[in-house]
């Protein structure tokens, strides 16, 4: 995808390892928000650190923000974050990591 697309749209693709996964998702301008889907937590945690992404979902998309999470995209989604205290940071590339664990 070369455009940022604002509404439910999902963009699926194949892919043989993780870092290919990995690598055909940084390969984009933007990176507002990013979701992983994985049983395996470890999996998870460090593909989320890998992707170039403001937000990361895992196994969820577009949750509600918490107000003292900062909120803001890499490279051409935004400078900087908004929220609680985040804003004074617009020089760093916070990354924001949400976990959905089920209820049973």
């Amino acid at each position: 995808m070369r455009d940022e697309i604002f509404g439910p749209v999902v963009h699926i693709n194949t892919f043989a390892t993780e870092a290919e996964a990995v690598q055909k998702a940084n390969d984009t301008e933007f990176g507002l928000y990013a979701s992983v889907y994985t049983r395996d937590l470890d999996r998870a945690m460090r593909v989320a650190r890998a992707l170039e992404s403001g937000t990361v979902g895992i196994n969820c998309t577009s949750p509600t923000i918490a107000g003292d999470m900062p909120f803001g995209g890499y490279n051409g989604s935004g400078i900087g974050r908004e929220g609680f205290g985040y804003s004074l940071d617009n020089y760093l590339e916070t990354k924001s990591v949400l976990l959905r664990v089920r209820d049973e």
